[in-house]
């Protein structure tokens, strides 16, 4: 994971931590569904430990 600065990442997030699989649209879910990965990626993992501390700070 490389580090990037973003100007107001407290105010507005990281849409590549958000989403980072894209989105499927459908309509149903117009503003779309996050895509999930495939179990047992290692970036996956990172990833989700990330959300998980994103969602325990907030």
């Amino acid at each position: 994971m490389s580090i990037t600065i973003h100007k107001n990442f407290l105010k507005e997030g990281d849409p590549a931590l958000t989403y980072p699989h894209g989105k499927t649209y459908s309509p149903l879910h117009p503003k779309g569904v996050p895509n999930l990965p495939e179990c047992g990626d290692e970036q996956y993992e990172r990833e989700r430990m990330v959300r998980e501390w994103l969602a325990h700070r907030t």
